[in-house]
């Protein structure tokens, strides 16, 4: 599956021509099918990997290995994000969009080649896998149903926060290149900051990690909204705001990785458990930007400003997405 959504995302690069031949609505659709078909292909892909991941990595080392491997995938996402921003600024149309969508088809093939001499993954010799009967019993786990509705509040904020690069762009001035750069900045922060959160994870546990990354991510929501706006300071403020995302951001991923396999999941239980996780995660991350969308529709009219806070419609998504954060904070420690 992971193979397979190299190849349907290829057909991306038709979209110029479907474009040309139908127009917006044929454009609109075809794309449509192919994000659809990409989404499907993911979802089992990833299904089978939580297991996997579940089986290869040993516990004692979750933390340090979870951080030693988001480095390396960082470093991957700031040489994409760096050239993407480079490609965006300097090439017009579609045209740029295409050469981008190439590399990544590209950098896909690799990274399935990459991964084929993998250990683990055997089928399962005890008979079959997850059942109905089997998922029911996974949903029943009061510890598990905690963990998924800490999981779903975390997972809406952070869906909240997929909105920044639009609120950089038409509230704060930045341009597109910029936007893409703070990503970058966001990685760099992950990067500094990643091997101390993995070692501390290990050290002293998930639950310290975990909190402290969702504590900062509390404070990323007031910083954006008393940051300047149409400034010559309004850049560089959203790269040290975007560095401290990264950091918390880091944070959450290591803590909430090792509770996951460590202390959630039974190892003998694992596919069914998983299963259901990452259904839950996709459900939660695909409803509520569709919710977060409405919202700034149905506010788009606002727009004023009290002392250093400006008030817009993303203030309203923000304080939405703080209040999540807390809520799957206390959830997460029981």
């Amino acid at each position: 599956c992971w193979a397979l959504r190299k190849a349907v995302t290829a057909g991306l690069l038709l979209t110029p021509w479907i474009l040309a031949r139908h127009g917006q609505s044929g454009a609109f659709l075809f794309v449509a099918s192919i994000v659809a078909l990409f989404a499907l292909c993911r979802a089992v892909g990833e299904t089978a990997f939580y297991p996997w991941y579940q089986e290869i990595v040993p516990n004692a080392i979750r933390g340090q290995y979870t951080a030693v491997a988001a480095a390396v995938d960082m470093v991957g996402g700031i040489l994409a994000l760096v050239a993407a921003s480079r490609v965006i600024d300097r090439v017009a149309g579609l045209e740029r969009f295409s050469l981008l969508l190439g590399a990544g088809v590209v950098a896909g093939i690799v990274c399935v080649l990459c991964a084929l001499p993998i250990p683990g993954g055997a089928p399962n010799t005890k008979g079959r896998a997850a059942s109905y009967q089997q998922l029911r019993q996974a949903a029943a786990d009061p510890n598990f149903r905690r963990y998924l509705g800490g999981l779903g509040l975390v997972t809406a904020a952070m869906q909240v926060f997929s909105f920044v690069p639009l609120f950089m762009r038409d509230q704060v001035g930045l341009r597109e290149g910029q936007v893409l750069l703070l990503q970058v900045a966001s990685y760099a922060g992950g990067m500094l900051s990643g091997y101390l959160w993995g070692w501390a994870a290990d050290r002293y546990g998930s639950r310290p990690v975990l909190q402290s990354g969702l504590l900062l991510m509390a404070l990323l929501p007031a910083c954006w909204l008393v940051m300047p706006r149409h400034s010559l300071w309004s850049n560089p403020m959203a790269v040290a705001i975007s560095v401290l995302g990264g950091v918390a951001s880091f944070g959450w991923t290591v803590g909430n990785s090792r509770l996951l396999y460590v202390s959630v999941v039974p190892p003998e239980k694992r596919m069914q458990y998983l299963a259901l996780f990452y259904a839950w995660m996709g459900l939660v991350g695909g409803t509520a930007p569709l919710v977060a969308g409405g919202v700034l529709d149905a506010f788009a009219h606002i727009g004023s400003r009290r002392a250093l806070i400006h008030l817009d419609p993303y203030a309203l998504l923000f304080g939405g997405a703080v209040l999540f954060l807390f809520g799957g904070r206390a959830l997460l420690a029981r």
